[in-house]
């Protein structure tokens, strides 16, 4: 019995250790194309998106996420929260992005901001 408590305990761990370093991965890539202005290609909710991503943080409901212009993919074009939680397969391509959108405002819909294109 002890063994098995044990056992599911350090699974557990490992589990959140691992889903963990993922996301602070994750982030560290968002952050690395925010500052480089490179678009990223990922895969959203099943559809593959690319998007010029402009900041990552936290959203006004709490969640994670990456704020980012989508040019291509599902979903059509335009301003969206990208929940980090769904993203999947990221990569920066080698494709630069403009300074700036006239209609980017890095606080709206956030509680905080990590990274922002400057």
């Amino acid at each position: 019995m002890f063994l098995s408590k044990l056992k599911k305990r350090n699974l557990a761990l490992y589990y959140y250790q691992h889903f963990r370093m993922e996301a602070i991965d994750m982030k560290n890539m968002i952050c690395t194309a925010v500052k480089q202005r490179k678009t990223v290609k990922f895969s959203y909710e099943g559809a593959a998106v690319i998007a010029e991503p402009f900041c990552f943080g936290i959203a006004a409901n709490g969640k994670e996420v990456m704020k980012g212009y989508q040019i291509a993919g599902g979903g059509g074009s335009g301003w969206k929260l990208f929940e980090i939680a769904k993203i999947q397969k990221v990569e920066i391509t080698k494709v630069s992005f403009g300074l700036t959108r006239s209609d980017f405002n890095a606080k709206e819909n956030m509680k905080s901001v990590e990274c922002k294109v400057e």
